[in-house]
C-alpha cells in the first residue's frame, strides 16, 4: 500500500471524521468577526507584517493563521494606538508560535527587537511588557487558542 492510498484510508476512516465533526463544532462557537475596528486600515499592513515575520522565522501556516485571527478579533473589540498595534500584533504571533510550533521554532525576543521597523519606530519590547500583553490577549480569548481559523 502506497504512501497516497493510506492517507486517503485515512481521511475516509472514523478517527478524521471525529476531528472535522469536533473542529466543526468549535468554528460555530468562534466569536464573530465584524471588521468593526477603528484601525481596520491598517489591517492589511499588520497582515503583511504578520505573513513577512512568520516567513523570516519559517512559522508553519496554521501559526501566522491563527495570529492574523487573533488580531483580528482582539482590534474587533478593542481601540488601540498604532504603536500598540505592533506590540499587540507581535504578541499575537508569539502566542500563535508557541501554540502551534516547536519552542525551538518561537522567536525570540531579541530577534523581534533587532528587526529593522522596530528600530526606525524607535520600539522596544521588554519580557514585562510583553507578558502583559499575552496576559491581556490571553484572558481576553478566555485561555483558549484552540480556534480552527476560518
Amino acid at each position: 500500500m502506497g504512501k497516497m492510498e493510506r492517507e486517503l484510508q485515512w481521511w475516509k476512516g472514523q478517527l478524521a471524521s471525529d476531528i472535522h465533526q469536533s473542529l466543526r463544532i468549535k468554528e460555530l462557537k468562534l466569536p464573530v468577526y465584524r471588521a468593526h475596528s477603528p484601525q481596520i486600515g491598517m489591517r492589511r499592513y499588520f497582515a503583511d507584517l504578520l505573513a513577512i515575520l512568520s516567513n523570516r522565522y519559517h512559522l508553519c501556516p496554521t501559526a501566522r493563521h491563527l495570529a492574523l485571527y487573533l488580531l483580528d478579533l482582539f482590534m474587533d473589540h478593542y481601540d488601540v494606538a498604532v504603536k500598540q498595534l505592533y506590540i499587540i500584533a507581535l504578541s499575537c504571533l508569539l502566542l500563535a508560535s508557541k501554540f502551534e510550533e516547536k519552542e525551538d521554532r518561537v522567536p525570540k525576543l531579541e530577534q523581534l527587537n533587532s528587526l529593522g521597523f522596530m528600530c526606525s519606530l524607535n520600539l522596544v519590547l521588554n519580557k514585562r511588557d510583553l507578558i502583559k500583553m499575552e496576559l491581556l490577549l490571553l484572558e481576553t480569548f478566555g485561555w483558549n487558542l484552540c480556534m480552527p481559523t476560518p
